[in-house]
């Protein structure tokens, strides 16, 4: 069974919101690389995140496991705690890979974050079962409602892997994973079933 993976949810009163520019370390800003599930030969780290200050929600806030984070020009980035890393490097090494990053503010600095990248994308949505919309012209789902995976497609052990069929990256976690990072209590992961898809594809 998997569950789809909110990571862009916050609580702005209590956690961080980072809002900024990424940069790699050739100092060029970087664009949409994270969420495609393609490893790309430009992939330079460190990276560096410069912060917006007044987007961006730092002052008196909890650390979480997981950070809200949105860059300019590349999208939603999938920044952890070194916690998690150290259970994701256990559990799904060959399905990751993560990323040194710097992230710089007025008065915050951070560098013990890294962000992941979901190495494979899997176009596996039964379409005539799920609710979805779907633009056949581009070949992509605009949003749903819920999902029905034909799981056949999935290959046979995969704990995480991105959904197919869908320009932003979306996030899927096999139950087995879902349960680890919930016994290791890891903070800001959100989960919800495929029957309510409708909470992060939208």
């Amino acid at each position: 069974m998997y569950y789809l993976l909110e990571i862009n949810i916050v609580d702005e009163k209590k956690h961080y919101l980072l809002n900024g520019v990424l940069y790699n370390n050739q100092k060029e800003e970087v664009t949409p690389i994270f969420d495609d599930g393609i490893l790309h030969p430009n992939m330079y780290d460190p990276y560096t995140l410069i912060l917006n200050d007044s987007e961006s929600l730092t002052k008196n806030r909890e650390f979480t496991d997981v950070i809200s984070s949105f860059v300019i020009d590349a999208g939603f980035l999938f920044l952890v705690s070194p916690a998690t890393q150290e259970l994701f490097s256990k559990l799904i090494p060959d399905d990751i890979r993560m990323y040194e990053v710097g992230i710089k503010g007025n008065k915050f600095a951070l560098d013990s974050y890294r962000i992941v990248k979901v190495l494979d994308k899997i176009d596996c949505v039964n379409l005539e079962e799920s609710d979805i919309e779907y633009d056949e012209q581009y070949d992509t789902i605009d949003s749903a409602e819920s999902i029905v995976l034909d799981e056949q497609k999935i290959p046979e052990g995969k704990k995480i892997f991105l959904l197919g069929k869908r320009a932003s990256g979306i996030i899927l976690v096999h139950e087995d994973l879902k349960k680890a990072i919930e016994s290791a209590n890891l903070t800001g992961f959100i989960f919800y079933p495929l029957e309510e898809a409708y909470m992060v594809i939208s």
